[in-house]
């Protein structure tokens, strides 16, 4: 809740959102974020266009998977015994963004996101994950902290914040000189 209303609405990046639920059971998470403020959010839809300043939060028992300029779902194998998973989000950002995107773990039990951290991080993209002392659930940050390379460690309402500045900053600096992010993701 603190990442979320912190972020600027008019934010030059798509968020994905993805947690865990019982097959069959309805997502109230677009709601919520939504009472939130800050980005609007929607449940992932197959083929959506990705689009700057929108959340999308992965519908409960299929993988949200990111291809250029759009959104896939998928009732694919389960991962780490979870789908969605957030690995699969991760890997599939890491696959088609590379360097541009940012991976940002959370509170969650047992390892899922470790790998896909690691896959962010081997293709120069940003790895955050929520401090384990203030997660209400620490493993995942914790895996992610003892098997990945993570770049920022932060406090929940950190997070927000260090997102918009990345994102305003152009990510990568060095990789980026000139372009707005929106260029980059092919988003107009």
């Amino acid at each position: 809740m603190d990442i979320v209303r912190s972020l600027p609405p008019s934010l030059d990046a798509a968020i994905f959102f993805v947690t865990h639920f019982i097959p069959g059971q309805k997502s109230e998470v677009p709601r919520l974020l939504n009472y939130l403020g800050g980005c609007p959010a929607r449940q992932g839809e197959e083929g959506a266009p990705i689009q700057a300043g929108q959340i999308y939060v992965a519908p409960p028992d299929q993988h949200l998977l990111i291809a250029e300029g759009h959104i896939h779902l998928s009732r694919g194998p389960k991962e780490r015994l979870n789908r969605p998973s957030i690995n699969v989000t991760f890997r599939s950002a890491a696959m088609t963004y590379k360097e541009r995107v940012i991976g940002v773990l959370l509170s969650g039990m047992l390892d899922d996101g470790a790998a896909g951290v690691c896959e962010i991080a081997n293709r120069r993209g940003i790895t955050i994950v929520q401090d384990p002392y203030e997660a209400k659930y620490s493993s995942m940050p914790l895996n992610a902290l003892r098997d990945a390379p993570v770049e920022y460690r932060l406090r929940s309402y950190e997070i927000g914040p260090k997102l918009s500045e990345l994102v305003a900053q152009g990510i990568r600096q060095t990789a980026f000189t000139g372009e707005s992010f929106r260029q980059r993701l092919h988003l107009h």
